[in-house]
């Protein structure tokens, strides 16, 4: 009897050993998985705010892309077991066993190449705005963090660039993008992709030319036929995107400003919607929205949606006293994009720099046309607060030390959290994906 209960024993533990050794591996992805996951995310968003706080210092921003992550595991499991049976004693058991794992992670680093330094310097694709309007995403907070004109309406063109030492002009476009998010909450505008046929060509093609290899190229080449009363003719279907108005708005107020402001004409009797074809700057010079633009005085107030309030233009009509300020009636909408350096250099005016560093020089110091000292927070206020402390903050969302300073985005902040995260996902789209394409740096952590 006492033989069988020592020998169950020593087999019950010789199979936890071995299971506990073959559960191992999945257990290993279900954690380290993650935890790769979180390091990349965590580190890569430290490294955004560090490079942000370096441009508003002046400094050259770095980065350094992870090019792969390989993680070996080994696991080594052992089990020993001896009964010695003296006699006349009832028996001894002795049990031995161990379970070792060793992980060995390979990790490269590859510092940003030329094809990243190109993304991060080219003018952000319109489209890519467009997928995030699509998606859901403040139209006032991507007009705001992202463009720098729609038209001829200026939105601090200068912030996008080292602190300037004059306050950048930027009230009007704040205006402009409050209106234009008023419209995208009550689901009266929308940013669509349209088709539209382009002009056929002067003269008809002869129908005895139309064999079957020219047929074929054609249609490849994405024309169609037009069979009209003048002739056969080419035209081909073109794609572009537009702001498109719902019919039923056209006479709101809101509609009515943003057409002010950007010089649009509205055909406010036609049962159609309101088109207008948005256009990149990078493609010609801005035209004037306006003939002989005005400067406007303000007036108005506003609430936005973060409690902050604005000063607002005059209430329409007030151009009818000014000469040559009347609307040219555009069908069109020219948005001239910032590149994603100098958004981060837009967003790096949203930093609470030190006393102690405002004193020594480190930062320029803005001022308004009287010469008093220019407070950022007009501008970037209630779109992202990078805040700053001599100890390691408690509560920070993303946080980085540099020149003796924290400098971290609040975990309590979901505002500031907010336009963060679009900008690393804008970043994600434009740039990150296509890689560093530099020299290749690897890592084996480990013994």
């Amino acid at each position: 009897m006492h033989f069988l209960r020592y020998t169950t024993a020593l087999l019950f533990c010789s199979t936890a050993l071995f299971t506990c050794g073959c559960t191992l591996g999945p257990r290993q992805i279900d954690k380290g998985r993650l935890h790769y996951n979180a390091a990349v995310q965590r580190t890569f968003q430290q490294e955004i705010l560090l490079n942000i706080v370096r441009l508003k210092y002046r400094e050259v921003p770095e980065f350094l892309t992870i090019g792969g992550i390989a993680a070996q595991y080994s696991f080594d499991s052992s089990a020993a077991a001896g009964l010695n049976i003296p006699e006349g004693v009832m028996g001894i058991l002795s049990l031995n066993g161990s379970i070792s794992r060793s992980e060995k992670p390979t990790i490269s680093y590859v510092p940003a190449g030329e094809e990243f330094q190109k993304g991060l310097l080219a003018p952000i694709d319109p489209q890519s705005l467009q997928l995030l309007c699509r998606t859901g995403w403040s139209w006032e907070r991507i007009l705001r963090t992202t463009v720098q004109y729609l038209n001829d309406v200026n939105n601090a063109t200068s912030a996008g660039g080292p602190t300037p030492d004059l306050k950048p002009e930027f009230e009007e476009f704040r205006y402009l993008a409050h209106l234009l998010r008023q419209l995208q909450i009550q689901q009266q505008v929308e940013l669509a992709v349209l088709e539209r046929t382009t002009e056929p060509k002067e003269v008809p093609i002869p129908r005895d030319q139309l064999d079957g290899a020219f047929v074929i190229n054609a249609l490849k080449d994405g024309y169609t036929f037009d069979d009209t009363a003048d002739g056969l003719f080419l035209v081909k279907a073109e794609q572009f995107s537009a702001l498109v108005i719902h019919p039923d708005a056209k006479h709101s107020r809101e509609v009515q400003e943003v057409a002010r402001l950007l010089g649009l004409g509205v055909d406010c009797d036609s049962p159609e919607p309101a088109v207008y074809e948005l256009k990149s700057g990078t493609q010609g010079r801005i035209q004037p929205a306006h003939k002989n633009k005005v400067k406007r005085p303000h007036a108005w107030e506003y609430e936005s949606e973060q409690g902050t309030v604005h000063r607002l233009p005059p209430p329409e009509g007030w151009e009818a006293t000014l000469e040559g300020a009347l609307p040219t009636g555009r069908r069109d909408i020219v948005v001239s994009t910032r590149s994603l350096l100098e958004v981060m250099y837009y967003l790096s005016q949203g930093i609470s720099i030190p006393r102690e560093h405002l004193e020594t020089g480190l930062v320029t110091v803005t001022v308004d046309q009287d010469g008093n000292p220019f407070n950022w927070a007009e501008l970037t206020g209630d779109l992202i607060q990078i805040r700053s402390c001599k100890r390691r903050p408690k509560m920070p969302a993303v946080a980085v030390k540099y020149k003796g300073y924290w400098f971290y985005i609040d975990d309590r902040d979901l505002n500031s959290q907010s336009t963060f995260a679009l900008f690393v996902q804008l970043f994600g789209i434009e740039v990150r994906a296509g890689g560093g394409g530099g020299f290749l740096y690897t890592l084996s952590v480990g013994g």
